[in-house]
């Protein structure tokens, strides 16, 4: 049997010079022009890239001067022209003229802010001026110690105009709530509690201290942050409510005791069903932290008995990802029901162990089957909308002839086997 190779074929034309669009990278050729074209990186216009017009171009290239032909040197680099013309500029002889001196003399000065008397000038010597500034301000001298500091006086021109000398205080009073007291520059003024909670803390040099005044953990403080554990060494009763906010609340003890038969998880889900609730408990499994317990989850309103699951898989939202309620971390519930038994037009299984199941029609796409009961040998399988899968024919035996084809698709958009691939006309 003779051997048939794919043949593919680009976009072309005997009638048009251009093509008017091509997608990003798709050729096409024109036999009107002679040009082969690219579409552009953006697929909105086409890139002219050779062609038959330009390799004869190039063939018919010569060093002769023959009009309408590329110009090429010859075996000694040479070309043969007629005129050159540059911008209407006539290329003769070239004369270069020189001078020693300016035919008039001129002269260089300054005046303004700074002056300069007057230097002649005729080329055959440097220009040289003595620039004289002007004078804005006669206080000479140096400005500004250990107790003054100056005050200066600048126009619009940035220079400074006048400058003087003002003193400064070198002390200054420190009052408490009891006393008082003046503090001299170059003293040292302390600040320190006083041995009950506060303390303070000086840091930073060089002019640059900072005070910190703060209290230990002996003094209770609420409506602040980042303070660390506080202790309270002795029993604290409340009278009325205890309300905790924040992130977390932690009780360390060995009893924990109420009242209520009940307790009352996610009470701020009272204006949604959004956060997961349940309950759960920290085990090692001899490497990691892990947390087994029994969660109603918010999206699917299912409830998981959990075990296997790393310790920080539970977040400050008391919520649990979907991700975690897998097979591998569902724990087994054991109860005093022997048998298992599904009743009703529904049911609705998670997980299931089934060994042989068998159907009376095929399984529809919409409930997770194919919609068919068998497939043609060798074929490819094609979605079919909610319908049933479709079926290619087979590609054919596996002599040569059969293995070159291509799998293509019709105008309906339905796959088939073809031994031809062809970018079409424009």
């Amino acid at each position: 049997m003779a051997i048939s190779n794919t043949s593919i074929l680009i976009k072309r034309s005997t009638a048009t010079g251009t093509p008017s669009t091509l997608k990003a990278g798709e050729l096409a050729y024109s036999y009107l022009s002679n040009t082969i074209f690219i579409g552009n990186s953006t697929g909105t216009g086409v890139v002219n890239v050779g062609g038959q017009y330009y390799t004869t171009q190039i063939d018919n290239a010569t060093s002769a001067n023959t009009p309408g032909t590329i110009v090429k040197r010859d075996a000694s680099g040479n070309i043969s022209v007629g005129y050159i013309t540059a911008a209407g500029i006539t290329v003769g002889s070239l004369i270069a003229n020189s001078a020693n001196s300016l035919s008039q003399t001129t002269y260089f000065g300054a005046y303004g802010d700074a002056t300069a008397a007057n230097v002649s000038f005729n080329g055959t010597a440097n220009v040289e001026l003595n620039v004289i500034l002007a004078t804005v301000n006669s206080n000479i001298g140096t400005y500004g110690n250990t107790t003054t500091i100056p005050s200066i006086t600048v126009d619009a021109k940035g220079r400074i105009t006048a400058i003087s000398n003002n003193t400064i205080a070198t002390s200054f009073t420190v009052s408490g709530n009891t006393g008082s007291g003046s503090q001299s520059g170059g003293g040292t003024l302390t600040i320190e509690g006083n041995g009950t909670g506060i303390n303070t803390t000086v840091t930073g040099s060089g002019g640059s201290e900072t005070v910190l005044i703060g209290t230990d953990n002996t003094v209770l403080r609420s409506n602040t942050s980042s303070i660390g554990l506080q202790t309270i060494g002795t029993d604290v009763q409340i009278s009325g409510n205890l309300i905790v906010t924040g992130t977390a609340t932690y009780v360390n003890t060995s009893i924990s005791q109420t009242n209520d038969s009940l307790i009352e998880l996610a009470a701020n889900n009272s204006v949604g069903d959004v956060i997961d609730i349940g309950f759960y408990g920290l085990y090692n499994n001899g490497s990691t932290n892990n947390i087994t317990g029994l969660v109603r989850d918010a999206g699917s309103k299912n409830y998981y008995l959990f075990a296997n699951i790393i310790s920080t898989a539970a977040t400050t939202a008391n919520t649990l990802s979907n991700n975690y309620f897998t097979q591998a971390n569902t724990a087994t519930l054991y109860t005093n029901i022997n048998s298992y038994q599904v009743t009703g037009a529904t049911a609705n299984i998670t997980n299931a162990t089934i060994g042989t199941l068998s159907l009376t029609n095929a399984l529809a796409v919409g409930q997770g089957g194919t919609g068919q009961t068998s497939f043609t040998s060798d074929g490819i399988i094609y979605g079919n909308g909610s319908g049933g899968l479709g079926v290619t024919a087979a590609a054919g035996s596996s002599d040569q002839t059969w293995s070159n084809q291509i799998l293509t698709v019709t105008n309906a958009g339905v796959p088939v086997w073809s031994s031809t691939m062809d970018g079409g006309s424009f």
